[in-house]
């Protein structure tokens, strides 16, 4: 079966950290603080649920790729919703809410429990009302991510909102585009990333050199996927590793950084992205960007190689940068805490784009001041 450490507890313990963070942002918002130590009383219910029948239910859902997203994107947005909206009273009764929701996506998506009725059609009734804008999003959304979202939603909604359909067996709400806009938008967003910005160059190379290609600067759509990232976190698994090195890349730059290389794509030496500042002395890192969708982890094998990487490049410091998270304990491995924070820097996906955000706002707020 599945490790619920590494599926679940990464996860959990993960969104607790960024809500101590946003504590510290926001001290008069009680509920952040409230949050982290709801998600660290789940995170320590773990050992509880393992070999149960969640644990058997879990690991059935993440046998196939669509079971994997879906379980995903519902872990995310209900960690999110922890402290503000939701108050789980144990890890099994957060679970188990969450598959079944799932279960009701499937349930709507394989049955005809919505007989006669044609979700998408009257979806697409409803945007030809609004206007070309509304069409486009709901096309670019497509069908059957756009039935999954309109399930969800109608789930939970409430019966005012609703008109019968034709046999009486089911209601569905009055204005179906109005019901998911919201969501349909963050769908239209990832769209627009995967047929623009990332087939753009996200930094502009300034000439070739024996590691790669040094960075000249980075290019607009480095702060629009930045600024998706912000709106959508989910979006980072829609990014292609290739240009992952290149945002990462970017953020070097923008932070100041003397000599940025994009080392190649095959021959890299373990080395995706090396930085040099340069003034009484010499800083050099480098940074080995694993992009991961999540269940899968940084192993602690991974890092150990890193640190060989390190030693024979004889950088300052490594970074290892991923779009998921690292492997339960091996920030605590006797091997591997020696090194940790000052030569080698461990960065997951919440702080990641949180970093992301703050170099972009550091730098459009210097741009303005000059």
């Amino acid at each position: 079966m599945i490790d619920l450490d590494e599926t679940v507890g990464i996860e959990i313990t993960s969104t607790a950290s960024w809500r101590q963070l946003k504590a510290v942002e926001f001290p008069n918002d009680n509920r952040n603080i409230r949050a982290a130590e709801i998600l660290e009383r789940l995170a320590s219910q773990i050992h509880l649920v393992e070999g149960s029948h969640i644990h058997h239910r879990i690991d059935a859902i993440l046998e196939n790729e669509d079971g994997v997203f879906k379980f995903s994107e519902s872990l995310l947005e209900s960690l999110r919703l922890v402290g503000f909206s939701i108050f789980p009273k144990s890890l099994t009764d957060f679970l188990s809410d969450i598959i079944s929701e799932i279960d009701k996506q499937y349930e709507m998506q394989h049955t005809s429990n919505f007989s006669g009725i044609d979700l998408y059609s009257e979806l697409f009734a409803d945007a030809i009302k609004i206007g070309p804008k509304a069409v486009e999003l709901v096309e670019g959304c497509g069908r059957h991510r756009a039935e999954l979202l309109l399930i969800a939603a109608i789930n939970r909604q409430k019966n005012s909102s609703f008109i019968t359909g034709a046999n009486g067996a089911k209601r569905i709400p009055r204005n179906l585009f109005q019901l998911i806009e919201n969501d349909i938008r963050k769908t239209h967003d990832i769209n627009l990333l995967d047929v623009g910005a990332i087939l753009q160059t996200v930094v502009k190379p300034e000439k070739d050199v024996d590691a790669g290609r040094i960075v000249a600067a980075v290019s607009l759509p480095w702060f629009e996927i930045i600024e998706l990232l912000q709106r959508n976190q989910n979006a980072a698994w829609e990014i292609p590793p290739d240009k992952w090195e290149e945002i990462i890349a970017g953020a070097y730059k923008n932070s100041g950084y003397d000599e940025v290389i994009l080392t190649p794509r095959s021959g890299d030496y373990g080395r995706d992205v090396i930085a040099v500042k340069k003034g009484i002395g010499q800083i050099r890192v480098i940074d080995q960007v694993k992009a991961y969708k999540p269940p899968n982890l940084v192993k602690a094998d991974h890092v150990r190689a890193l640190i060989g990487v390190l030693e024979s490049d004889g950088a300052s410091k490594a970074f290892l940068t991923t779009t998921s998270d690292f492997a339960p304990k091996l920030r605590t491995d006797p091997l591997l805490k020696p090194w940790m924070p000052s030569r080698l820097e461990l960065i997951g996906r919440h702080d990641l784009i949180r970093r992301l955000a703050e170099i972009a706002r550091t730098t459009r707020e210097n741009t303005i001041s000059r």
